[in-house]
Parts: C-alpha cells; sequence; structure tokens
C-alpha cells in the first residue's frame, strides 16, 4: 500500500456522544513522496461554548471557533472526499474516539451515522497496545512517534494536522513490523484490552459496576 487517508479531530471535550468537532484534518499520504500530497483543514464552529480545559489542549479559542464553518458544511466535504479516497485505508489514532464523535455530529444534524466497519481502518493505539503489551509508559500519539522511530516535534502535536501526520507514520512503521491488521482483528484487540482494563479498573475503584466500553472502532 502506497497511500492512506489519515484523520483527525479536536473538540471541545471528551464526551464523544455531545461534545462537539472544534478543528478536523483529512490527508492523503503519499508513502513514495513522504507527504500529504492532498489534504484539507477544517475550522468548526460548535456552536456551543469551548471549555478553557479544551482549548489549552488544542489552542482554539472560542472567538476564533465563531469564524468557523458550519457543521453540516464540515461533514458533507468531509464525506465526500472520505468517498472519493475509498481506496485508501484510514488512519485513526484511538479510532472509537474520533469516529464515535463524528457519528455524533451526523446524527445530531439528520445523518445516519457513518458504518465505518465499510472501511479499511487502522488504530495505532489499538495495534500498540496488542503487539506491545507491556511496554510500561504512556501509550499517547508522541510516545509511540517516539517508540517507532517517527521524528516528531512535541510541541506541534494536538495540532489534527500535526496528529495525523504521526499517526500515518506511526502507522507505517507497525504495518512493516507486524502487517496490515483487518479490522476484525482490530476489533477483538480492543475488545480484549478493554475488558482486561475494565477488570484492573474494577479492583482499583472497588466498583463492580464500573464498564469499559468494547466497541470498536465506534463506541
Amino acid at each position: 500500500m502506497s497511500r492512506y487517508v489519515a484523520l483527525d479531530t479536536e473538540s471541545s471535550g471528551v464526551d464523544v456522544f455531545n461534545d462537539r468537532v472544534v478543528t478536523a484534518f483529512v490527508g492523503l499520504w503519499d508513502t513514495d513522496e513522504g507527504r500529504f500530497t492532498q489534504h484539507l483543514e477544517f475550522l468548526v464552529n460548535p456552536g456551543i461554548e469551548i471549555p478553557q480545559e479544551a482549548t489549552d489542549v488544542h489552542g482554539i479559542t472560542n472567538a476564533q471557533a465563531s469564524k468557523g464553518m458550519d457543521p453540516v458544511e464540515f461533514l458533507e466535504i468531509l464525506f465526500y472526499v472520505l468517498h472519493d479516497w475509498a481506496e485508501y485505508p484510514i488512519v485513526v489514532m484511538n479510532a472509537n474516539y474520533d469516529l464515535s464523535l463524528i457519528n455524533a455530529e451526523l446524527e445530531r444534524y439528520g445523518y445516519t451515522a457513518f458504518d465505518w466497519t465499510k472501511r479499511q481502518i487502522i488504530d495505532p493505539l489499538v495495534i500498540d497496545r496488542a503487539k506491545d503489551r507491556y511496554r510500561k509508559g504512556k501509550k499517547n500519539l508522541t510516545r509511540l512517534a517516539e517508540v517507532y522511530g517517527v521524528p516528531f516535534d512535541e510541541s506541534l502535536a494536538h495540532d489534527a494536522s500535526y496528529d495525523c501526520y504521526m499517526a500515518v507514520n506511526v502507522a507505517i512503521k507497525q504495518i512493516e513490523k507486524f502487517g496490515l491488521p483487518t479490522n476484525e482483528e482490530q476489533a477483538k484487540w480492543h475488545r480484549e484490552w478493554a475488558e482486561s482494563f475494565q477488570e484492573y479498573m474494577r479492583r482499583v475503584k472497588n466498583d463492580p459496576e464500573l464498564v469499559i466500553d468494547t466497541a470498536w472502532p465506534t463506541r
């Protein structure tokens, strides 16, 4: 595979069902050229206040977001592009966050949630959890870039375009090392991780009712 689609969003918070897309990036990465040969960047007006905690992560203020495009326009353009690039796998770090967030936006504005299993998804987080399960330390994107030998500038992290650069290059390194995983394999790996993490958290929190969502690529 010489081309991959990379997709990332930055949002108003961590609740995929109630928070909103603020920025997004989608690009077509050419491995032969080592760059995005085509891409789109979006600034979206979420229609709600962006908490300071979210602004501290991605740097987008309410004043900036108020000048963004309408969410429906964003969704229509995004899916037009994704349809145009339908033959290529989509790389999404922590897919069940971003893809669930996008599906919630679709339903919010009267569209049907997209069945992402129709596309080949590559989730570097899920792959790393399965293939390097016992490695100590964080499994965030900058750490994965370090582990898989992808050069990066940490000061640029949490910008959707730069996160896509890191994610697609980590994914390429993983594929070279482990092969291209199917969606079914990644769903299984995520479920196994979630069940194990749920068991651990129930012990730590002493809460037998605590639930970690096992679904992938969307919650």
